[in-house]
């Protein structure tokens, strides 16, 4: 510990007796949660300032407890976002969660719920190169008070956020849970287009992992939907699905022609241009130079095919 550090320890120590005797109250005197709060908080300040984080954060945990015993909710929420930030700074990344869980509730006791939200989800976007399970977790806990709170409209990118880290991580049934919750916050929003962009994300997921049996159920599920035929992923994703289904490359690059990518995240952009299929080549006759003639199509692909034209 440096002079400077040692002269702030000092310093904080003396608010802090204060602040725990203000806290207790005395014979003849009540507990004054109020200034034990403010005092707690100085502390803070000064030890964070002098990089003393573990001290600083019990400071600001301490001072957010004193704030809630006297019905200052909106301070006890910028006290335990001030913890938060002290946990970061000295690497305990554990208690971030906790933390966060209690910052986000006392904002919203005090009727200022995007404040919390905001907090959680800015330390989930620091937590992400770090430590990505803590940051799914905190995406998850800004997502239940987006939804408990209604508070879609500012908010509706950390879905998108929450389900790529889902995909990144693998964390399978997970992604595709993440991608329905983002789908129904869109359709809140009567974003119709965003909430297609998620259907098609599941379903190319499905075919990424090669299950095209869960791929098929998912879009004919969505097909039910009045809403998703009248999108353009709807004929996007019918041709991408069959193409993958049939190894057909035609019917890939017709789909991928027909990609929105302005309104798909990059890793599911990625996932549909990657999607490739061998293209039929003429097959020579024994002893000749001719090629053998084409196969006709059997039955039931014509009348596939014949369909599709209609779906255009």
């Amino acid at each position: 510990m440096s002079n400077p550090q040692e002269k702030a320890m000092k310093e904080a120590q003396s608010i802090l007796k204060s602040a725990e005797k203000e806290c207790k109250g005395g014979i003849f005197s009540k507990p004054d949660y109020a200034s034990g709060g403010a005092a707690f908080e100085k502390a803070y300040n000064i030890l964070y300032k002098a990089k003393l984080y573990k001290e600083a954060m019990n400071a600001a945990m301490k001072g957010a407890d004193a704030y809630d015993k006297c019905n200052l909710p909106l301070k006890a929420g910028a006290l335990s976002q001030n913890a938060s930030q002290a946990a970061f700074q000295d690497k305990q990344y554990d208690q971030l969660v906790p933390i966060l869980d209690l910052c986000k509730c006392r904002f919203q006791a005090g009727n200022q719920a995007l404040a919390g939200i905001r907090a959680v989800r800015e330390m989930a976007s620091r937590m992400r190169p770090i430590d990505k399970e803590i940051s799914y977790q905190l995406y998850n806990s800004a997502l239940d008070l987006v939804e408990d709170d209604e508070q879609y409209t500012w908010e509706k990118e950390t879905f998108l956020d929450c389900a790529c880290l889902a995909l990144e991580m693998k964390k399978y049934p997970d992604v595709f849970k993440a991608w329905a919750r983002a789908e129904k916050a869109f359709l809140f929003l009567k974003n119709t287009d965003a909430a297609a962009h998620c259907i098609s994300a599941i379903i190319a997921i499905h075919l990424q992992r090669g299950d095209i049996v869960a791929a098929q159920n998912v879009f004919e599920e969505a097909m039910q939907k009045e809403y998703y035929v009248h999108t353009e992923d709807f004929s996007m994703i019918d041709f991408i699905l069959r193409g993958v289904k049939n190894q057909d490359g035609d019917l890939i690059e017709a789909g991928q022609k027909n990609f929105i990518i302005q309104m798909l995240k990059p890793e599911i952009g990625r996932i549909i241009m990657g999607f490739k299929a061998p293209k039929s080549a003429p097959q020579l006759l024994p002893g000749s130079g001719e090629a053998a003639p084409a196969p006709a199509p059997a039955q039931d692909d014509k009348d596939e095919e014949e369909s599709d034209l209609d779906l255009l």
